[in-house]
């Protein structure tokens, strides 16, 4: 079972969002260098520290605004009660990704560098090995699950 691809599909379903491809579009500032979380030559540098989801940036997301007002205020209540419970942490060479009272934990390497795309190899604490793709924009990362459902992510600290 791939543990990090589960449990993004739960966090995105929980909120609404399944279906919602490339929840986070490109931002003209997408686009330009010297971004606040442009990738820099130590990748890992970059992402150590807490993330969680971006609300404000689900809010903006296409899928939510062609929802109905009650159900897309709805979702966006689901989004911020999700928010409270899951962060996703990063040390110089471990992670955890902790929700609703679960903490999967483990070791990870950088796998592969594109630009502003990172892909980790992973390996959590039970021995199940998996991938977490992130791509840094102005605005934070977005974590890319393999049916290319994304959540916008913002460091929390």
């Amino acid at each position: 079972m791939r543990i990090i691809p589960v449990a993004l599909a739960l966090l995105l379903s929980s909120i609404g969002l399944v279906g919602c491809k490339k929840t986070a579009p490109k931002t003209p500032d997408d686009e330009g260098g010297g971004a606040a979380y442009a990738v820099p030559a130590k990748p890992r540098e970059a992402i150590v520290g807490q993330w969680t989801i971006d609300t404000s940036r689900l809010a903006e997301q296409p899928h939510l605004a062609a929802m109905p007002p009650e159900k897309r205020a709805l979702a966006l209540e689901m989004a911020e009660n999700v928010t409270r419970s899951m962060a996703l942490e990063f040390t110089a060479d471990r992670f955890s990704l902790s929700m609703a009272g679960k903490t999967i934990e483990g070791a990870y390497s950088v796998a592969n560098q594109t630009g502003r795309s990172l892909t980790l190899a992973t390996t959590a604490n039970d021995g199940t090995a998996d991938q977490l793709k992130l791509e840094f924009t102005d605005r934070g990362l977005i974590w890319h699950a393999d049916d290319d459902e994304s959540l916008p992510l913002i460091r929390k600290r």
